[in-house]
């Protein structure tokens, strides 16, 4: 028990940062760096959410949202002799793998927009009677898919390359284009004819998804021009979408 008369005792005034070893400063200070960065991830996670398990799908957005930018880079390549890409059955890969580029090009861009019925052995189905074995017979079969499955469908041979150009870039729109090689030069197989979709542009040529066995990824501008010597051009968009460019219609 303390007397009147004695003393109170005081606290010791804290020591200053300084008289810390140097090493215990260094380790405080990591320690003050990792709890700010802690409690900002974690008011990011409490505001952001989850993010969604599936890829931005114009078919699961609601009223008012926007449409997926950059679709162009979700176009899977998709073989067409491959058996395992979604044919219905062995019997329709045998009959259409050979002479179904217009078929799998589709169902790329399909895919790529997020349509669920986008495979290529529905988009066959969906095409005929327009698609045969010998390939397709008219190019109204892509008018009937679009219709199938909810698609405003351009079909056009007035479109400039710059035009593609610019909506692969800028709003990232794939385009299929019809191609034939009437020279019968390195690009044999397309002499009859042949679809590709385009994904991407630079100012030397076009990146290119190719479901034939040429497995072609990039054409430059005068060895596409040459190919592209009809300039048949298919824009598949979702219904709503508007093109960010006038492009002429075939058919309006």
């Amino acid at each position: 028990m303390l007397s009147d008369d004695s003393p109170v005792p005081t606290l010791s005034p804290l020591l200053p940062v300084r008289a810390f070893p140097a090493w215990i400063r260094a380790l405080a200070g990591q320690a003050l760096v990792a709890i700010a960065v802690i409690t900002i991830l974690s008011l990011a996670v409490t505001h952001v959410g989850a993010p969604p398990h599936t890829a931005p799908s114009v078919f699961a957005a609601g009223a008012g949202q926007a449409f997926p930018l950059h679709v162009v880079d979700r176009v899977p390549i998709q073989t067409q002799i491959d058996p395992t890409i979604g044919y219905d059955s062995p019997q329709q890969y045998r009959e259409f793998s050979d002479a179904s580029c217009s078929a799998a090009s589709t169902s790329s861009v399909l895919l790529a927009w997020g349509d669920p019925n986008g495979r290529i052995g529905r988009v066959i189905d969906d095409m005929q009677p327009d698609l045969t074995s010998a390939g397709l017979q008219n190019i109204d079969g892509f008018r009937l898919v679009g219709k199938k499955h909810g698609f405003n469908v351009i079909i056009s041979h007035d479109v400039t390359a710059g035009q593609i150009a610019e909506l692969v870039t800028v709003p990232g729109i794939p385009i299929i284009v019809g191609v034939k090689d009437h020279e019968d030069d390195y690009y044999r197989y397309f002499a009859p004819g042949h679809y590709l979709v385009i994904v991407g542009a630079d100012p030397n040529g076009f990146q290119v998804v190719d479901n034939s066995t040429y497995f072609v990824h990039y054409l430059p501008t005068a060895t596409f021009m040459r190919l592209w010597n009809q300039r048949r051009t298919i824009i598949f968009t979702p219904r709503g979408y508007t093109l960010p460019i006038a492009i002429n219609s075939d058919h309006p």
